[in-house]
């Protein structure tokens, strides 16, 4: 026999809803309401049954009977928002409306409307109806009861003149936190990479450009709304990653194994030409279930420190990488959508530092020769110079090696392929713990003196750059310091080229940075880690260690490299 238990489910009132919207709102960006309409918009024509024979279209513009608001519109053939639909979703916290339940019950209605009280106003073609949601007075979510002549109602008559496009089949109008709030000029400031305020409606574009992949539908096509100040309005299309990365000249993918891929992309980028405004790239990321994932609330600094563990010595602007990870990992979405958790609800971005070093390990061969090709020189008389120094100091960088094919502390040695087969695979090695063993390359370990590279890359980048991995000095010749520097040491000896006066200067500099690395490790080796000796290498400190004294010694260098360019010209004559 069976017996059956009477449970007492779980309930709340509209009271407590109201305060766990608000509560799971507090971690949403501004800009996610796009994402969520997008989505929406692209799961209703897809249930709708969008096919080659009949496509859909999403469009995102100002709205015509509002026309300080924004739109979303989605055409047919869409899955149609039905009165009931309305109650049991929209009016709902823990319905998705969708089969895949991965929307957690949060959608558009969290991410706009606790900052956002005049909320979202839904026009749908197939029942000719309009409807609101809101936060009213009381702080409670609602549908909006509206006065009609013919009484209260939540559901009104919505005419086809009042749709903003003729092939819509679903609106939705964010209407604000007040009817004077610009919703449009407000979308387009919160999905603005600068934070500034704009209206043009590009930053949309490119915000989704940037935050799918590719269109879950080829079927779809998407596009925004352009108003520009001598133009009339024009739309433009959503092109997505994928395609943006393609269509650049220097492109490709890295297969790992186990089915995950690193892509990564240069900017169409000419030496000396700043790159466009409408162009994301210098991050370093990952793509799940054909989404896009990267951290922009970064520091500069962390930002080109994470491309320099990549391999990215030079121009780290310029480059995008992305971690692509196929769906069977099963992975999910935090509520936010702001990142990505295994099973164990451990982020994502811990296994980026593994990826990070299988692909410095493995750089194509085009993105190697793309960099080189911005080098100014290589030089190595200096590293010797140097090498003589470090090895006077050997017993400071007498460190444990971690040599390729070794096992780390907390990795594992086991190379063969999940399915216990016999096949060995390239893969990068399990997540590291936080504290390791200290390492780094056998030059490092052995007191050699780091490589020197002079690069040209933009006037806000440090003059100099150590990350400890790559161990690699690179001195930055466009640097506001250094021209400012090299601008003196031109005046006080007109004898020295540009050419002889960059060498001079950079030189030097990688010296003194050879010896503050030196010295930090004396000081602060038995009681600090990499991370943090690294640490105090960044934020534009080793700025610092250029100064006039260092043009002083930098003049010496010129004329012993002026005499000495002499003596072989002579030779040679």
């Amino acid at each position: 026999m069976t017996l059956k238990t009477n449970d007492y489910a779980i309930s709340a009132d509209a009271k407590a809803i109201s305060k766990t919207i608000d509560t799971l709102a507090q971690g949403c960006k501004p800009a996610s309401v796009v994402r969520e309409l997008y989505h929406n918009a692209e799961d209703a024509m897809i249930r709708g049954g969008v096919s080659e024979d009949n496509p859909g279209e999403i469009l995102i513009s100002r709205d015509r009977e509002y026309p300080n608001k924004i739109v979303f519109s989605n055409s047919t053939p869409g899955d149609p928002l039905t009165k009931d639909i309305a109650k049991s979703c929209l009016a709902s916290i823990g319905s998705t409306g969708n089969d895949e339940g991965e929307n957690f019950g949060i959608g558009a209605k969290i991410s706009y409307l606790p900052r956002h009280p005049e909320g979202l106003l839904y026009r749908t073609r197939t029942e000719h109806t309009q409807f609101t949601l809101y936060k009213n007075p009381e702080n409670i979510y609602a549908l909006k009861q509206e006065s009609t002549d013919s009484g209260p109602a939540i559901f009104c008559e919505c005419t086809d003149d009042e749709f903003r496009f003729t092939n819509s089949e679903t609106e939705v109008v964010l209407m604000g936190a007040a009817p004077e709030v610009d919703t449009w000029k407000e979308t387009c400031t919160v999905t603005s990479k600068s934070g500034e305020e704009t209206q043009t409606g590009y930053s949309i574009r490119d915000y989704l450009n940037m935050r799918y992949w590719s269109p879950r539908s080829p079927h779809i096509t998407t596009k925004v709304e352009i108003h520009e100040s001598d133009k009339d309005p024009f739309f433009t299309p959503i092109r997505f990653l994928k395609a943006i990365k393609e269509s650049r000249k220097l492109n490709g993918t890295l297969e790992v194994g186990d089915g995950v891929k690193i892509h990564y992309y240069t900017t169409n980028f000419e030496k000396g030409k700043k790159m466009g405004s409408h162009v994301t790239t210098g991050y370093y990321g990952y793509v799940y279930n054909n989404e896009v994932y990267y951290e922009t609330d970064i520091s500069p600094s962390v930002r080109k420190r994470r491309m320099e563990n990549l391999g990215i010595l030079t121009h780290h602007k310029q480059v995008m990488i992305l971690v692509e990870f196929p769906t069977r990992m099963h992975m999910r979405p935090t509520a936010d959508r702001t990142r990505v958790v295994d099973d164990n609800g451990t982020d994502v971005e811990f296994l980026l530092n593994d990826y990070a070093s299988y692909f410095k390990e493995n750089m194509p061969e085009d993105l190697k020769n793309w960099m080189q090709s911005l080098y100014e020189y290589n030089e190595t008389d200096v590293v010797q110079e140097a090498a003589k120094y470090f090895k006077n100091n050997s017993n400071v960088f007498n460190l444990p090696s971690i040599k390729s094919g070794q096992d780390a502390e907390g990795s594992s040695s086991d190379s063969a392929d999940p399915n216990n087969s016999n096949e060995k695979v390239d893969k990068p090695p399990r997540k590291r713990k936080r504290k390791a063993a200290r390492a780094g390359t056998d030059k490092r370990s052995n007191g050699g003196a780091p490589d020197f590279l002079v690069v040209a890359d933009e006037d806000s980048a440090p003059v100099a750059s150590f990350p400890l991995k790559a161990y690699t000095i690179t001195v930055n010749t466009e640097s506001l310091i250094f021209k400012y520097l090299a601008a003196d040491l031109a005046d006080f000896m007109p004898e020295a080229s540009t050419e002889n006066i960059t060498k001079g200067l950079s030189e030097q500099i990688y010296l003194q940075v050879c010896e503050y690395y030196a010295m930090l490790n004396t000081v602060h080796r038995e009681s600090e880690s990499d991370d943090q000796i690294e640490e105090r290498m960044m934020d534009n400190r080793l700025d610092a260690i250029a100064t006039q004294s260092t043009a002083k010694l930098a003049q010496s260098r010129i004329r012993n490299n002026l005499k000495n360019t002499e003596k072989n010209q002579q030779i040679a004559g």
